[in-house]
């Protein structure tokens, strides 16, 4: 389990936002980095404000548990605590020094060249997805950039790329979303398509009436794969090692699920029985 965190500034309110896999713990470093001139994030900007306006000052909240362990997705929340509470420092609003998860400010990563450079990539179409991998920055700031919110040219016209697609190029899109068990980021790679717009399309926040219902998968990929396991546990004679190879899984997880250990569905009378 992760946490995502943040420290609020009761004088100003402004904010710091982080993540760890122990908030105890994390508090307690903080604490101790905020005040031990020999650690290496002694002078981090949260650090040298809790130093400053001292510790009883801030208040400290759990903003979101998160019941997974793949870092991407605990970064993608960061990321997105940061962007709604507006924490990153060059925002005059708060502690952050950057975008989180690994996602450094435009400000501070973007050199003039850099952002001529990237400009013309946006110009001739280049994938979201690639110019994140080159910059290192969100694709929501090269959206940003690319429809002249940040780094206004009035020289320049807006969007510099129209990235738009007709319905019909969803098609694939939502036809792994209903029938495939691979996972979200599995499925933005294969399509070539930024993770947070196929979490967004499958949300119904961007693109919405691709289809009828929202979310349009509304199961993660391994709830789908234990469904597929509870049916044909239920519905064939086939053993374990059969349904692992089927189901691309191991024979202990078929083990699990059949005992009802993991997947557990209150409606089903365990073990589950083969017809």
């Amino acid at each position: 389990m992760y946490y995502i965190y943040c420290y609020t500034n009761k004088i100003n309110q402004h904010k710091y936002v982080g993540q760890t896999n122990n908030l105890n713990r994390r508090i307690r470093e903080h604490r101790s980095c905020a005040f031990n001139e020999k650690a290496t994030s002694y002078n981090d900007l949260i650090h040298k404000k809790i130093r400053e306006y001292k510790e009883e000052n801030f208040e400290i909240s759990l903003l979101e548990k998160i019941y997974v362990e793949d870092i991407d997705i605990v970064n993608e929340k960061e990321r997105y605590w940061i962007a709604t509470l507006e924490t990153y420092c060059g925002w005059g609003k708060g502690y952050n020094e950057d975008l989180g998860g690994g996602r450094k400010a435009y400000s501070s990563i973007l050199s003039k060249d850099e952002l001529k450079t990237l400009k013309e990539e946006i110009k001739n179409g280049t994938a979201y997805i690639d110019l994140e991998e080159k910059y290192n920055i969100s694709a929501s700031f090269i959206s940003s950039i690319n429809n002249g919110i940040y780094f206004y040219d009035e020289n320049e016209s807006y969007p510099l790329y129209k990235y738009y697609k007709n319905d019909e190029d969803y098609d694939e899109l939502i036809d792994l979303l209903l029938n495939s068990e691979y996972s979200l980021k599995k499925i933005s790679e294969m399509l070539e398509m930024g993770y947070s717009t196929v979490k967004k399309i499958n949300a119904g926040t961007l693109r919405k009436g691709l289809y009828p219902t929202y979310p349009i998968r509304s199961k993660s990929a391994n709830e789908m794969r234990a469904d597929k396991i509870k049916n044909l546990l239920l519905t064939t004679n086939l053993n374990n090692k059969e349904i692992a190879q089927i189901v691309n899984s191991s024979e202990e997880t078929v083990r699990r699920i059949k005992i009802g250990e993991c997947f557990r569905d209150e409606k089903l009378s365990y073990p589950l029985k083969n017809l």
